[in-house]
Parts: structure tokens; sequence; C-alpha cells
């Protein structure tokens, strides 16, 4: 008994040292876990902390979007209208020649080619018309500081003719084509043709007028030289424009027209023409000055206007039908349109005719065209002149009827580019009037049918001498024209 109970007390301590042993192992298992994990929640700590650190600034953005959110609108307001102001002054800082640029740019990057095409289709005709028109411009707009946009066409390396008609400022740009024609070619790939002489290119069309047996320059009517010039053309590169200016193409007809056409159909060129316009009365005027310039005996402006009786502003109108039947493309301007805006003719053909620019490369193509402008080289008279030149040998016709004995020389004053006449007629009293009325409603169809812009402001009126108010001091002036023996002494 003594030993079964010694041998259960035994068993008994055996099993507790068991048991403790047991839970020894399993409380260090389990303090080992808790230990890795509290070890693996710590590095997942610093790494949040370390996110939350590199991250901060987005959070903290994205938390002050959130609080703006939940402002007023006033406040929203208030703040883009700041946001915009900032803008708008880095905007104004930015140059002027600058900015547009930028702009363009940036809208034509972001919208896709569909969606502006599209944007282009959807415009009314109406409102394409009236941009195209707003435009400076290769080109044309109400805009003086702007260009005179030139219509679009198919001609892509034409032969651009531009053919005045006379009186349109053709001499002066005849002779800029002659002096710049390298200049031309080197900087904007043009060539000028007939560049041998000022009026060279008349003789294709004094030519084809003597071979259609109608009148014609003597002068210019040469059928070998006809013949070399449009060989001359045909020897120009055929990826440039090339330009022919005279102002005897405005006397062809349809059937010359399709001749000179048939000549240049050969080397496979289009025909585009500038026809200048001008008032009708300012036209007339113009034609009276260069008849009677060299003349001794000049005709009054109204007795020049009753013996013409009238023609040259329907002569443009003819003109214009004319061209605008045969040629690829028509290209008008108004003379006096131009006068107002400060460019040449020599601008418009070159840079809106021609090579058809616009914007700032316009600009810079008509800014290097004015500079290299020669003078005026057939400058008018006033028409006060020509009244004095007309008193002046009326009374050299009196003093030699009245067999003044010392009156023999002839009398040779002239009114085109004489200083004398100048300062005679300066002092003369005049009458000034205008009748822009009486030829305005032929002018109003030149610029309908052409689209060209009209010139806004009116023409200077013209002053001529008044015959009645003359006294004996305005008479011994004239005399001083007189040859000697013939003044009134």
């Amino acid at each position: 008994m003594q030993a079964t109970k010694q041998f259960v007390s035994t068993a008994w301590l055996n099993l507790q040292s068991r048991r403790f042993a047991l839970s020894r192992k399993t409380a260090n298992h389990i303090f080992g876990s808790f230990d890795m994990i509290t070890t693996c929640l710590a590095a997942v700590l610093i790494v949040i902390l370390a996110f939350a650190t590199l991250t901060r600034k987005d959070v903290l953005c994205v938390a002050v979007q959130w609080q703006d959110k939940q402002k007023p609108a006033a406040v929203q307001t208030q703040k883009h209208d700041e946001k915009t102001a900032v803008q708008r002054q880095e905007r104004d800082e930015k140059p002027t020649a600058v900015q547009p640029q930028e702009r363009d740019k940036k809208e034509k990057d972001e919208k896709p080619t569909a969606v502006q095409s599209q944007e282009k289709d959807e415009k009314p005709s109406a409102l394409q018309s009236q941009e195209k028109d707003e435009k400076p411009t290769a080109v044309q707009s109400q805009e003086k500081d702007e260009k005179t946009v030139a219509k679009q066409s198919g001609c892509l390396f034409p032969l651009v003719v531009h053919i005045g008609p006379h009186k349109t400022g053709t001499t002066t740009f005849q002779t800029f084509l002659i002096k710049n024609a390298e200049w031309l070619w080197k900087e904007y790939g043009i060539s000028v043709a007939a560049n041998e002489g000022v009026k060279a290119a008349a003789y294709i069309p004094s030519t084809i007028r003597q071979q259609h047996g109608l009148q014609h320059n003597p002068k210019f009517a040469d059928p070998k030289k006809m013949q070399e010039l449009f060989q001359t053309i045909g020897t120009m590169p055929a990826n440039s424009p090339v330009i022919l200016s005279s102002e005897e193409f405005s006397t062809l007809g349809t059937a010359e027209w399709n001749d000179f056409k048939s000549q240049i159909a050969i080397q496979k060129r289009c025909v585009s023409i500038v026809v200048v316009h001008r008032r009708g009365l300012n036209l007339r005027a113009s034609i009276w000055n260069e008849v009677n310039k060299n003349s001794i005996s000049p005709d009054s402006f109204l007795i020049s206007l009753l013996r013409r009786n009238g023609g040259e502003e329907e002569f443009q109108l003819k003109v214009l039908d004319t061209v605008r039947s045969i040629a690829d493309s028509v290209e008008g301007v108004s003379y006096e349109y131009l006068r107002e805006a400060n460019y040449s003719i020599a601008s418009f053909t070159v840079c809106n005719a021609t090579l058809r620019l616009e914007g700032s490369k316009w600009e810079l193509c008509k800014t290097s065209v004015e500079l290299r402008m020669p003078g005026i080289q057939n400058p008018s008279a006033p028409p006060a002149a020509f009244d004095v030149v007309r008193l002046a040998y009326g009374l050299y016709t009196r003093q030699k009827a009245a067999n003044y004995p010392r009156c023999r020389k002839k009398f040779a004053v002239r009114a085109y580019k004489n200083s004398a006449v100048l300062r005679v007629a300066e002092q003369m009293p005049t009458l000034c009037g205008s009748l822009n009325e009486a030829f305005s409603h032929v002018d109003e169809l030149w610029y309908n049918r052409t689209g060209a812009l009209k010139p806004e402001g009116r023409e200077d009126p013209l002053c001529f001498v008044d015959e009645g108010s003359l006294k004996l001091e305005h008479w011994a002036l004239l005399s001083t024209l007189l040859p000697p023996g013939c003044q009134i002494m």
C-alpha cells in the first residue's frame, strides 16, 4: 500500500513536471509568435508612415480641393477670378507678336483635324464671308492697316498679268518690277517677265492687236520680240509664279485674250489677272492731265468732259467683264482704297495676288516691298496749273494779234514738271468742287462685281482757276510766263 502510494505520488510529480514543461514550451511558442507579429506590425507601420510622408503634399492638395468644394460658390468664384487675373497679367506681359502665335498653335494642336473641319463646315456661308472680310491678307479688310485679301483660286504657280489700266500707277509699279527683279526671285521665288525695260511687256498686247487688225502702238508692235517674250516666259521655273505687267493688256478683247492664252497654255500655266479700279471722276481728270501735260494750249476740264462724252468709267467695266470671261482668276483692287490704306499696287500684286500671304508673313512682305518702292514716276500737275498755261497762252495770242512789236518768240510753257507754272497757280483764285456723284453708280457696279473693298473717304475736290475773279495783278503774274518781249509791262 505504501509502495502504491509512493508510486502514485511519483507518477503525479512526473505528470506535473511534464505538464509544466509542456506549458512552458507552449507559452514560449505563443510568445515567440507574438513577437514576430509585433515586429511585422511595426514594419508595416513604418512603411505607412514613410508613404504618408512622401505623399503628404498630394494628400494635402486633395484635402484642400475637397475643402474648396465645400465652400460657397461666391468664394470659389473669387478664387477663379483671382487666378484669371494672374493669367491675364502673365499674358499681357508677353510680347504682342508672341501671343497670337502661341494661342493659334495651342488651339491648332488641341483640336483634332476632324473637329476643325467640322467647325469650318458648320459655319454659315455668310459668316465665313464676314470672317474673310475681317481678316487683314495674301489679302481684304476694311481696316486700313490690314491687307486686302486676294480671292483664292486653283492657280498654284500662275502667270500673274497686271493690266492696269492706264493712269492707275502702272509706270511706278513697272519700275519697281524692273529694279527689283533679282530681289523678288531670291526673296520670294517670283520671276519677272519682260524685265528688259519698263514698257517691254507692251510688245505682247500691241503685236496681238496688230495681228487682229486693230489700232495699236507701232512702237511696240513686233512679232519677233513678242515670240521672244513668250519663249522667255516658257524657260522660267515651272514651280514658281511669274509677273507680267503692261497697261496695254487692258485694250485686248476676248479674241485677242484667247490668242494670248493659247501661247500660255503651251507652257501649262494658268492666268491670273490683276485689275485696278479708279473712281470715274478721278480717272477722267487723270486722263485729261496726261493728254494735256505737254500742251501749250490745254483744254479746260469741262471742255474735255464734253468732247470725250464719257466712256472711261464704262471702259473699266468692259475690261473687267472681258477678263472675267477668260482668266482663271481675277484680282480686283481699288486705287483709292490702296491710297487710304497706305500701300501700293506693288505690295498688293506681290504679297496678295501672287503669294497670297496672311498675318505676320503678309506684314513682312508688305513692309519689304514698300521700302523698295520708287518715287512716283509720272506725277500729275494740279488742275489749276493747266488753267494757268491755257490763260497765259491766250494772253500770248492776244499780244501777237495786236502785232506787239517785241513779241516774236514762240510760246513754249507747259504744265508738266514746271515749277514756274506751279508758283503762279498757287497765287490764282480758285473754285473747287466735285462731280463724283455723277460717276458713283458705275463705280458701285465695279465694286459689286469684284467684291473689292471700297474707299471710305471722299476724294479731294478738283480746284480750277476762277477766271471770273481774276484781277490786274493776276494777269500780271500770268504774263511772267510769256516769252521776253511779250510780257505786260
